[in-house]
C-alpha cells in the first residue's frame, strides 16, 4: 500500500515473486469496508514474472467474530480506478460492506490476468450489478472460493469447485470466452442456478449457449436452455 500511495497514475508497482502481502489494512471504504490494498489511483499492479506461478501473494482476512464475511474482514484488493492487476495468487479473502468480492472494482474495468484466486469466504472477482458494466479477466483461476465470477468478461479462465449460497456458484451476469466451468454448485436449497447464472459463452467456432438451471439431482451441471 506505501508503494501505492508513493505512485503517480501511469506508474506501474513490480512485486518481487516469492513476495506474500499478509499485513496492514486500508482504512475503512465506505459501503465496501477494508481491503489489504487500495488501488485508487490508475496504476499497474504487477508481480516481477507476471503469472501468479511463482508469482507475489496477496492474502485477505475473515472476520473474527464470523470466521468469514463482517465488517472487520479484509479483502484482498479494492480498485477505485484504471488499474491493471497482473500475476498475482490471491487468497483467504473476505468482505466487509455491502459488496462482496476478494477483488472488487468499483470503478474502472481492469484488466485483471493471470491471477489465482482461491479459499476466499466471498466472491473471487466482482463488480457490483448496478455499474451494467464488466471487468476484464485473462487467463485467471477462481477455484473454491463462496462464488467465482460476477459481471465480468473472461477469456481463457478456469472456474471450478466454487461454492455460493445465493446467485451463481460459479459465473453470475458474465461473458466468457473459451473458459471452463467446472463442479460449482450452490449451497442446499439456497438457489435454483448452479455454475454458471445469465452468462452467454462464446467458444472458438461453437454458437453461444445462455446456461441457467442446474440438472435434476446433480448440482455440478448445468442445462442448456438455448443456443444464440
Amino acid at each position: 500500500q506505501e508503494a501505492v500511495a508513493a505512485c503517480v497514475n501511469g506508474d506501474t508497482v513490480w512485486v518481487k515473486d516469492g513476495y506474500v502481502c499478509n499485513s496492514g489494512k486500508s482504512p475503512i471504504i465506505t459501503n465496501y469496508g477494508y481491503a489489504r490494498i487500495n488501488l485508487n489511483k490508475a496504476l499497474t499492479l504487477r508481480s516481477e514474472s507476471g503469472s501468479w506461478e511463482g508469482g507475489a501473494t496477496i492474502t485477505g482476512e475473515v472476520d473474527p467474530s464470523t470466521g468469514g464475511n463482517g465488517t472487520d474482514a479484509v479483502r484482498a484488493i479494492h480498485v477505485n480506478g484504471s488499474a491493471k492487476i497482473v500475476g498475482f495468487c490471491i487468497k483467504d479473502a473476505a468482505a466487509g460492506g455491502s459488496y462482496g468480492g476478494a477483488v472488487v472494482f468499483a470503478s474502472g474495468n481492469g484488466p485483471i490476468e493471470k491471477c489465482f484466486i482461491s479459499g476466499c469466504k466471498t466472491t473471487g472477482i466482482l463488480k457490483p450489478a448496478f455499474f451494467k458494466s464488466y471487468v476484464t479477466v485473462t487467463d485467471c483461476v477462481c477455484s473454491n472460493n463462496a462464488g467465482g465470477l460476477s459481471w465480468c468478461r473472461a477469456s481463457g479462465c478456469t472456474i471450478v469447485r466454487n461454492t455460493a449460497t445465493s446467485g451463481a456458484g460459479g459465473c453470475g451476469s458474465c461473458v466468457l470466452n473459451d473458459c471452463e466451468i467446472v463442479g460449482n454448485h450452490i449451497a442446499a436449497n439456497a438457489a435454483k442456478e448452479a455454475g454458471a447464472e445469465n452468462v452467454l459463452v462464446a467458444q472458438p467456432g461453437d454458437p453461444g449457449v445462455e446456461l441457467q438451471h442446474v440438472l435434476p439431482g446433480d448440482p455440478f451441471q448445468v442445462s442448456v436452455l438455448h443456443t444464440t
